[in-house]
């Protein structure tokens, strides 16, 4: 950061703002006392309250198959660091393939793009992005011609803008969108991360747009950069749980009354999450790294990868097979790579399930229908020539730099919530599948990156209310707690009615 940047923050009266969540030296978020007392009810303890409902939300997510009928959505998510440049005639076919690139429309598309516009007015003041209109409106009409789909409210900060569309058949829940700031100790949004929450047929989904820290030898910035997004990504509305999504608010109130105990990560409250963007994480393969095994043996040496494989960074999460040439950094308006900086694999797609307790595996659905076509087909079918690997390892050997070393670990563990021991299971319907050979890059040369798209099978679940209200009346445990918590509160009302006479 620039002496000249620090003036304009002092100016500007920017300071770093605290954290959204803010954990104890234990792990655990801190409760204001005085909050905490004020929600509690009198006679009936809090914990109590929120263990029953714990029981409740288990209870449900196993016995899916008595109340509800399972379903799977299709998810396309879509990455582009667009280099603040604008769609162009010349690049049209190219990005219709990447947003059609599966053979029938998805269910939902999630599209996130970086630097849309990386002006002052953008980064510090935050300024609606003209740039940023212009995008959104080219992409959505990509979208609207493979069917008829609801725009969500985007969600932006910075450079940065998330678009999400659900196909209008889909009843929505829930929306809720967030967003983080990670440049210059949290006050630049030159980088961050924006998300949106989407809850519909008993799921809650979460889609994270994210810019990490660039330049080789800053691994470790960039896991930072992982954990505090991943810990002050905070929305203004509560996560619909399974209950919320599929009991009624007033035949159901004595249920959907009782507290819910707020997570410690976002992850803990939804069912799925795509994190996807410009990662910036690097190849570490030294200068004249061999030709053998073509792209798979420089994946070796992929920085993320490996990040993934030690838990420093996205523990958990998952990514599809890689058959694709490096997505970074090309030279504008062509094929070649740039000899300012070594090929890197920028540009990714990771995608989580939240454990569930109790549940058996998972019995995947099969692919019902044909994978898209292979990458050099879809750059021979544009008129651009293929990148090869003559022309990547050229570029690597030209190079000059260090393999970037992580210096730390930054470990996050997302443990499963706690539960009570559930019942026999029932078949589930709870799955997040990576479509195989959907994984690709396209050549959209307007931009020295490359986008990048994903396809995605999500298990979803229809419920029946009825059904639902009927599994939970005939738990015996349930019921038995339901009727103390019930007395509990007569009892306190009764009291504080005596003290008054």
């Amino acid at each position: 950061m620039t002496n000249s940047f620090r003036w304009v923050l002092n100016k500007l009266g920017i300071k770093k703002k605290a954290a959204a969540r803010s954990p104890s030296a234990s792990g655990e978020l801190e409760v204001d006392e005085a909050e905490s007392e004020g929600s509690s009810e009198e006679g009936v303890g809090r914990e109590e309250r929120i263990g029953l409902r714990r029981i409740v939300e288990g209870r449900l997510e196993v016995g899916e198959g008595v109340w509800g009928v399972g379903k799977a959505l299709d998810v396309l998510v879509a990455t582009f660091n667009v280099g603040e440049k604008l769609p162009s005639f010349t690049n049209h076919d190219p990005l219709r393939a990447w947003l059609h690139s599966t053979p029938t429309p998805p269910d939902i598309y999630a599209i996130g793009l970086q630097e849309i516009e990386m002006t002052v007015a953008s980064i510090i003041l935050e300024s609606p992005s003209s740039k940023g209109a212009i995008w959104a409106a080219f992409i959505e009409s990509l979208v609207q011609e493979r069917g008829e789909y609801t725009a969500l409210e985007p969600s932006s900060i910075g450079g940065l803008l998330l678009l999400v569309f659900v196909n209008q058949k889909h009843a929505i829940h829930s929306i809720s969108s967030s967003f983080v700031r990670i440049g210059y100790q949290g006050n630049l949004a030159n980088k961050g991360a924006a998300a949106l929450r989407v809850s519909l047929l008993g799921r809650s989904i979460l889609f994270i747009n994210s810019h990490l820290e660039a330049h080789e030898n800053r691994g470790h910035e960039r896991n930072e950069g992982y954990a505090c997004i991943l810990h002050e990504l905070c929305f203004s509305e509560p996560c619909p749980r399974i209950s919320d999504l599929i009991l009624n608010a007033d035949e159901d109130e004595q249920i959907l009354s009782l507290e819910i105990d707020q997570p410690q990560c976002v992850l803990h409250e939804v069912d799925y999450a795509f994190w996807f963007g410009d990662l910036n994480y690097r190849l570490v393969a030294p200068v004249g790294a061999s030709r053998d095994g073509g792209y798979q043996q420089l994946l070796k040496h992929d920085e993320l990868k490996q990040m993934l494989a030690s838990d420093q960074a996205f523990s958990g999460w998952k990514e599809g097979l890689i058959t694709f040439p490096p997505t970074y950094k090309y030279e504008l308006n062509s094929n070649l790579f740039s000899e300012k900086r070594r090929p890197a694999w920028t540009d990714r797609i990771l995608y989580f399930e939240r454990p569930r307790a109790g549940i058996s595996i998972n019995v995947l659905p099969p692919a019902s229908h044909l994978l898209p076509p292979t990458h050099a087909h879809h750059q021979q079918q544009n008129g651009i020539s293929p990148v090869t690997h003559e022309s990547f390892f050229s570029c690597i050997e030209k190079c000059k730099g260090s393999p970037a070393v992580s210096r730390r670990p930054s470990v996050i563990t997302i443990p499963s919530p706690p539960a009570s021991p559930p019942p026999e299971p029932t078949p589930s319907s709870h799955y997040i599948t990576h479509l195989e050979g959907s994984y690709n890059s396209y050549p959209v040369t307007l931009s020295d990156h490359r986008p990048v798209s994903a396809a995605f099978k999500i298990g979803c679940v229809t419920p029946d209310p009825t059904k639902a209200r009927e599994y939970i009346s005939n738990d015996e445990e349930i019921q038995q707690r339901l009727r103390l918590v019930s007395l509990s509160r007569s009892e306190s009302r009764r009291k504080k009615a005596a003290s008054f006479a």
